[in-house]
């Protein structure tokens, strides 16, 4: 590490929390090849759409040309059909200038009747004013399979700008996937575009306020490559007690690095034509290896609300030119940006804009920056972030004392006295939900496991459902019931279910079960995820003779091994749920419904003499159906799909056995309400069961979490800081574990926020990029558990 790193001791651990070195945050990329999950989870942040009303735009990860999805168009049929548009505009532009430029995206149609447009245009400033040169390729095939659409244009070597869009115009289904440009038969590398880190924050943490550098950085992480290495110093400052230093990472001859600062908040209805910067920076190094002067890149930003609160969007792009080159010394410096674009758009002040700033850093050498100031027409300008909620006031904090109930997790649960109160909120449910915000914290574990076993000891419950395979579920079963087996070694078929916690309360269930025979206890999976396994299993259940339903077993795992690529039909299960010609579904749906009919003849005429095991052929029928059905679905659609056959899983096993059950799964799934274009299991389950199903929420406070990788792997993770106007800032001024009723709550001026929208810890099996999203807690659960402190989750070691 370099000196210009090391801290004196004298700072102690304040210093080093002020100066610790940070990444940047990556830019975000225009994501020419359509990829649904770029730009964590806005692939679309640098796209403007126009989509005519029935229209739609959506991500498909079940059609696609190459990587893991495309974009969906769908417009709906009228007498005047009206056009869609999605554009953006190519940064930067230095490997596009001058030459002659193939502009390509590959398109699919279904059903389509009207034309599909690829237009480029670069336009350019000349002594005569601007000028602008397009190009376009035109498609109007009513049902193609993937071809590629292309043109090519000269781009102008002053061009400043070069902008690409997609008209279509008519109705039907159009998939684009794959864009590219490419020169002289290469094509080109997307590259990040300067000045749009903002656009992969969370909406709330994009305004800035600390332009003199005088507070602690925000937390920058996440970027795809590391662009600069930013810490806070105080050696010598221009202004105040510290300045904020950048260190680009990348090797000389390699594109400069731009480095994000901030945005800074724009009013429309503040008026303002221009928007000057200035600040100081100087840069210590000198002589003829100096480099380029640096530069700053600015994005005007405008802010969309929505009902989850509202995203960013990009807006006009620029650049600084002829700044003063610093020195070893403090050098002024100052750049202008029109605003006429932004505020043109809107006088609403609800309206939002922003300009975010970046920094392009040349090589090598540090530079170093400090006491940005604004001003707005020649008038000073002091920036302002969004209003804080205030911290729960004095009333608030007193009525939560009187109602929120404490809990433990070291007291065994037969000693369960803190639960008592909590089993009388039962009542009469017979199926209730047990949430999670995450399935990587040891004491959301360690609490559903003893409140698990509290009501299933104490309270007359007789099972546990989980949000997990039924396959590797049944043999737990198994293991209840006689005793047979490992349960460790079975609990290690169950990804992210195989923690201690897990396995004690499966050991105290067998014990209870020995001791009461007679009540026999349930223990069942209701993903439907795992078609395979539940292939496997109903294998299980027939005999390896047979030669009705073997072969037909054999053709439906075919059939699930080819469906490793889409079929060429696009599923549309509301129009056509039968599906007749779908190559996936309508063979195994055939083969499916051969299987039932002969298990049901043969069980009528006595074979198999066990009625029992005739119902459980015919669920895992059902889950193999479920589980290619669900493949075939768009990501939207796929997700409403599965809650709908979570709940119908759950409330089967509920008519099948009997008796009271738990429901284990996450927040999301045992919610009775999310929002009107979601519907998830526990929506399902109070309309069906009405107040016999009761749903209990988790919260997490702070600390951290087991969070599942991509490879696989389980991974500590951090929770974010419990953010001001959060419910969790109301639930931990209480005792560090507790639980509160909702149902029966009364409005007052001391719980008001309780009846209101706010921010809450989502997360989930993977970390997320935003842990925090909008939610209802009265609309969603009877009751909620809230845990302060929470620490990642063992795994078991695999047998």
């Amino acid at each position: 590490m370099s000196s210009s790193y090391l801290l004196s001791w004298r700072g102690g651990l304040l210093a080093w929390l002020l100066l610790a070195s940070l990444i940047t945050r990556a830019q975000a990329y225009i994501n020419l090849g359509l990829e649904p999950r770029a730009n964590h989870g806005q692939p679309l942040a640098l796209w403007a759409q126009t989509v005519p009303p029935g229209g739609r735009v959506v991500f498909d990860s079940t059609v696609f040309r190459q990587g893991r999805g495309s974009l969906r168009l769908e417009l709906p049929t009228a007498a005047e059909p009206r056009a869609a548009y999605i554009s953006t505009s190519l940064v930067p532009l230095d490997s596009t200038r001058g030459q002659l430029v193939t502009v390509s995206v590959w398109v699919r149609t279904q059903g389509w009747r009207g034309t599909i447009r690829l237009n480029a245009s670069n336009t350019a400033t000349t002594i005569a004013g601007l000028t602008s040169q397009s190009a376009f390729a035109i498609d109007s095939l009513p049902n193609a399979d993937w071809h590629r659409l292309a043109l090519q244009l000269p781009v102008r070597a002053v061009a400043y700008s070069f902008d690409i869009t997609m008209q279509l115009r008519g109705s039907g289904r159009v998939w684009l996937d794959d864009m590219q440009l490419s020169v002289r038969g290469r094509p080109l590398p997307e590259l990040p575009v300067p000045a749009t880190a903002a656009l992969l924050l969370p909406a709330a943490e994009v305004l800035t306020t600390n332009w003199d550098f005088e507070r602690r950085l925000p937390r920058l992480g996440g970027a795809y490559s590391p662009g600069a290495t930013v810490t806070l110093d105080s050696a010598s400052p221009q202004h105040g007690r510290r300045y904020l230093r950048l260190v680009p990472a990348s090797a000389p001859g390699q594109r400069a690095p731009a480095a994000y600062l901030g945005a800074l908040r724009l009013i429309p209805n503040q008026g303002g034509q221009r928007l000057r910067v200035m600040g100081y920076w100087r840069r210590l190094i000198s002589g003829p290896n100096m480099g380029p002067a640096p530069s700053f890149s600015y994005r005007l930003l405008s802010f969309i609300p929505r009902p989850d609160g509202g995203t960013w969007k990009a807006d006009t792009l620029g650049t600084t030119s002829n700044l003063p080159t610093p020195g070893a010394q403090w050098t002024s410096f100052a750049f202008e940006v029109p605003l006429q674009g932004l505020f043109s758009r809107s006088t609403d002040p609800a309206h939002l804009g922003a300009l975010a700033l970046s920094v392009v850093l040349p090589t090598p050498g540090a530079l170093e920056l400090d006491n940005l100031t604004f001003a707005l027409d020649g008038k000073p300008y002091v920036p302002t972030g969004p209003p804080t909620p205030p911290p729960p006031t004095a009333a608030e904090q007193a009525w939560l004392r009187t109602v929120l109930k404490p809990l433990r997790l070291a007291t065994p649960a037969t000693a369960g006295s803190d639960l008592a109160a909590l089993g009388t909120l039962l009542g009469p449910a017979r199926l209730v939900g047990l949430g999670e915000v995450t399935h990587g914290s040891k004491e959301v574990f360690s609490l559903n496991a003893r409140i698990s076993q509290y009501l299933i000891e104490q309270k007359g419950f007789s099972g546990l459902l989980l949000e997990a395979s039924p396959a590797g579920c049944a043999a737990l079963n198994n293991y209840l019931r006689t005793g047979q087996g490992d349960p460790a070694r079975l609990l290690a078929a169950l990804d992210g279910w195989h923690t201690p916690a897990v396995l004690a309360l499966v050991r105290s269930l067998r014990t209870y079960q020995q001791a009461h025979p007679s009540t026999p206890l349930l223990v069942a999976g209701i993903e439907v995820r795992q078609p395979e396994q539940a292939l496997a299993y109903l294998g299980q259940l027939v005999e390896a003779k047979d030669d009705f339903a073997q072969p037909r077993l054999r053709q439906l795992a075919q059939l699930l091994i080819d469906y490793r690529h889409p079929a060429a039909e696009e599923l549309d299960v509301r129009q056509r749920p039968d599906q007749p010609r779908d190559s996936l579904l309508a063979p195994l749906r055939r083969l499916l419904g051969e299987l039932a009919s002969g298990f049901d003849t043969r069980a009528k005429l006595g074979q198999p003499t066990s009625l029992q095991l005739l119902a459980r052929q015919r669920y895992y029928l059902r889950l193999v159906e479920q589980g290619a059905t669900w493949r075939r679905l768009d990501l939207g659609s796929a997700e409403n799909y599965r809650q709908a056959c979570l709940a119908e899983n759950a409330h089967y096993l509920s008519q099948q056995y009997g008796g009271k059950l738990l429901l284990w799964a996450n927040n999301r799934s045992v919610a009775k309400f999310i929002a009107p274009e979601e519907r998830p299991m526990g929506e399902w389950l109070r309309a069906t069961l009405g107040p016999a199903y009761l749903a209990l929420g988790m919260l997490l406070g702070q600390g951290s979490f087991a969070a599942q990788e991509l490879t696989g792997r389980w991974a500590p993770a951090s929770l974010a800081a419990v953010r001001p106007g959060s419910y969790e800032a109301w639930l931990r001024t209480g005792p560090a574990m507790s639980w509160l009723g909702l149902s029966k709550l009364e409005l007052t001026e001391d719980n008001a926020w309780l009846f209101q929208s706010q921010l809450l810890h989502d997360i989930g099996y993977a970390d997320a990029h935003n842990q925090y999203m909008l939610h209802s807690l009265r609309g969603e659960f009877d009751a909620v558990l809230f845990i302060r402190d929470s620490t990642p989750v063992p795994q078991l070691a695999r047998p």
